[in-house]
């Protein structure tokens, strides 16, 4: 039954459901017109004559009070963990629905979040703290333009601090979605500093999928022995455990960002440091900076198996530059005019210069200028 129906109209339902009279009801703490009056919306029951009524039908006084099972946000609140850990789009309609019917509106906005109706939730959540409004906030910088995305999280950061509310998770969760933004538009050293302040708020980013289960094993456990406020707490902290799985990610795109920076200042045992962490989570998206990262610390067999991880033209750069310090000038211009075939953009200017660099130290220079000349065509 929904929470919109009235006090008097839900203790008429539930007195009738039951079969009792008014007068059964009121029993000999109270009178049948009293139970009239409050059936009838003419006056509100005390706290105390709520309880008693609650007792006398066999329902909890929040649930009379406000039509809602008091077990029901914890039962929603479970289900959304449940469906973000399993990435099931579909439960979060059930969970919307049920959550509407009984006013429960910051459920329904997460629910409608993770549907991805971003505009329903946002104007469910339009007058809550930026606290709550946080997870909104990310899913929607997902969903427009990078740059549109940095000036959405940068505004949400600065009124988070205006406002007042120094909350740990909520900024980590604002930095870590910046963290994903800056790398898409290419702005390496705001990642990396991004990466760093969200870690320096939460500490490191444990598996989601552990913390999820053990957080709902203690909802559940909480919600049989009727601890409703403990079981909600801890459901909420499964949800959040949920995000700090996408925090993983983000974490680990700061590692590449910080392993990038390091290799361009030549720092390349630390950059070797951090790309193998990132390795872990994101894969051969790493291995090519891993791999030259390798080769450059004189590690060459591991570059070489890194490299054949990566994209073909990294694999061809890195046999071509191992072959160029071993001396095997030969396999070092095919590896590396195959590696000039498969690359693109920048990397094409790279390959070029270290292939023409080679055939002009074999004397080759109009060969050379000719390389070096389409490794500026490529960037143009």
């Amino acid at each position: 039954m929904s929470s919109r129906e009235s006090l008097g109209a839900r203790l008429y339902r539930l007195r009738t459901q039951k079969g009792l009279t008014q007068k059964e009801l009121a029993g000999d703490r109270y009178t049948a017109a009293y139970i009239s009056t409050v059936e009838a919306e003419r006056r509100t029951p005390s706290t105390d004559a709520l309880a008693y009524f609650a007792a006398q039908l066999g329902v909890s006084p929040a649930e009379l009070s406000t039509g809602r099972p008091t077990e029901l946000p914890v039962d929603l609140l479970i289900s959304l963990a449940e469906a973000d850990l399993a990435g099931k789009p579909g439960a979060y309609g059930r969970i919307r629905t049920r959550a509407a019917e009984h006013g429960l509106t910051r459920i329904e906005a997460l629910a409608l979040t993770g549907m991805g109706e971003l505009d329903g939730a946002e104007e469910l959540l339009a007058a809550e703290p930026i606290t709550v409004r946080v997870p909104l906030l990310t899913a929607r910088a997902r969903a427009i333009r990078p740059a549109e995305a940095a000036y959405l999280l940068e505004s949400a950061l600065t009124q988070l601090h205006a406002e007042g509310l120094p909350d740990p998770d909520a900024e980590a969760e604002l930095r870590y979605a910046l963290v994903r933004t800056y790398t898409d538009l290419g702005l390496t050293e705001r990642a990396a500093a991004e990466a760093e302040a969200a870690g320096a708020l939460v500490g490191p980013t444990a598996s989601a999928g552990t913390l999820v289960d053990r957080y709902l094993r203690t909802a559940r456990t909480l919600r049989d022995q009727g601890r409703w406020a403990d079981a909600e707490a801890a459901a909420e902290r499964a949800r959040a455990a949920c995000r700090r799985r996408e925090q993983r990610h983000a974490a680990a795109v700061g590692q590449w960002a910080r392993g990038r920076l390091l290799a361009r200042s030549g720092e390349h045992a630390a950059a070797v440091t951090e790309l193998t962490g990132a390795r872990e989570l994101l894969g051969a998206a790493v291995a090519g900076e891993l791999a030259e990262a390798l080769w450059r610390v004189g590690r060459v067999e591991e570059a070489l198996a890194m490299a054949a991880e990566a994209e073909p033209a990294v694999a061809y750069r890195i046999k071509g530059l191992t072959a160029r310090d071993a001396g095997d000038l030969a396999g070092a211009e095919r590896e590396l005019r195959a590696a000039l075939g498969a690359s693109v953009g920048l990397e094409t200017c790279t390959v070029a210069r270290e292939l023409g660099d080679l055939l002009r130290a074999d004397g080759r220079e109009a060969e050379a200028i000719d390389v070096y000349r389409r490794g500026l065509e490529a960037v143009e």
